[in-house]
């Protein structure tokens, strides 16, 4: 039987990314990260902004979700890039 993973995405916030991504390569060479192949880091930096925050802005529609990722991006609080991962993978984003 094949085990499934999930992947994990890091986005950090403005001013905390290089402190956390020294953090990963430790406990990556410290063997501590059971799957590190599943986990994704995402070098751009995002404003303060909370995932609740995000979720709020994904609306019903395709293109409310579209014009409220836009406006994250406008107000630089998410990439393009981090606003195309979250319509693409937004079935399996959110625990329940």
């Amino acid at each position: 039987m094949t085990e499934a993973f999930t992947s994990h995405v890091c986005v950090g916030r403005e001013g905390e990314t290089e402190a956390i991504k020294q953090m990963f390569e430790r406990d990556q060479q410290g063997n501590k990260i059971e799957h590190p192949e599943c986990f994704i880091f995402v070098p751009e930096e995002a404003r303060a902004v909370s995932s609740t925050d995000v979720r709020r802005h994904a609306a019903e529609t395709e293109e409310q979700k579209i014009e409220s990722l836009q406006e994250l991006i406008d107000k630089k609080m998410i990439t393009t890039d981090m606003s195309l991962y979250v319509l693409d993978n937004e079935a399996t984003l959110y625990l329940e």
